[in-house]
């Protein structure tokens, strides 16, 4: 298992067909046995952790499978690094571009980690 869990600002690599995407983790939503990660695509988000103007949605939800005392991200192949996001930025763009109101951070208390056989480039990416 990797050591490191999965928390808010978590860039991680996701297959969508025949092609890998970057996302930025913003946060976890649901319940015990139904959670799931919201992510949005890291071109999305500015240098300074606020959310592009013209960025509406949640681009993906991925299901977190829970094992017996922590849950895994089954779709993320990698873990390219982090970011810095503003958590005031995070909040406001959640409630009020999306309407969500039952999302929020993901913390390494939460113990969800990536993929069992993804790759972990966390100490070697470094986004600004």
């Amino acid at each position: 298992m990797i050591s490191q869990p999965l928390v808010t600002g978590s860039v991680v690599k996701i297959w969508n067909e025949n092609r890998g995407h970057d996302y930025v983790i913003v946060g976890i939503q649901g319940r015990s046995g139904h959670k799931k990660l919201g992510l949005v695509k890291n071109t999305c988000i500015n240098n300074d952790g606020s959310f592009h103007a013209a960025t509406r949605k949640i681009h993906s939800w991925i299901k977190v499978e829970q094992m017996e005392d922590f849950g895994t991200a089954p779709r993320v192949v990698r873990v390219e690094g982090s970011r810095v996001i503003s958590r005031n930025h995070v909040t406001n763009f959640v409630r009020s571009r999306c309407g969500n109101r039952s999302l929020r951070s993901l913390k390494a208390s939460d113990e969800v980690y990536p993929d069992l056989g993804s790759i972990d480039a966390r100490s070697a990416t470094s986004y600004v």
